[in-house]
C-alpha cells in the first residue's frame, strides 16, 4: 500500500492508511508503488518478506493496475499466463 503512487507526496498513504484503526498488531508495510506481482518477485521483495515471517503471521498483498499489458510488447510487470512456473 505505497504512499501516493511510490512517494509522490500526494499526501495519501494508500489502502494502508487507516489499516491501524482496525488492527491492534505491529504493521508492516512493505508496499513500493509502481510494482507487479511480477516485478516485486524479480526485484526480491517476496523473498525479503518470507525472510522475516514467524509463525502465526499474516501476510495481505494486493497487486492490480501495474499487472497489465501484453507480452508481445513485454514491460517487465506483465503477468504470465499459467499456473506460476512459467518464465516470461
Amino acid at each position: 500500500m505505497a504512499k501516493g503512487g511510490g512517494g509522490s507526496g500526494s499526501g495519501t498513504d494508500g489502502r494502508a492508511e487507516y489499516v491501524t484503526d482496525y488492527v491492534y498488531t505491529t504493521v508492516s508495510n512493505g508496499a513500493i508503488g509502481g510494482r507487479s506481482a511480477r516485478s516485486y518477485t524479480l526485484e526480491g521483495r517476496f523473498q525479503a518478506i518470507a525472510d522475516i515471517l514467524q509463525k502465526d503471521d499474516y501476510v495481505v498483498i494486493e497487486f492490480r493496475h501495474n499487472d497489465g499489458g501484453p507480452l508481445s510488447n513485454d514491460n517487465g510487470r506483465t503477468d504470465c499466463p499459467g499456473t506460476g512456473d512459467e518464465t516470461c
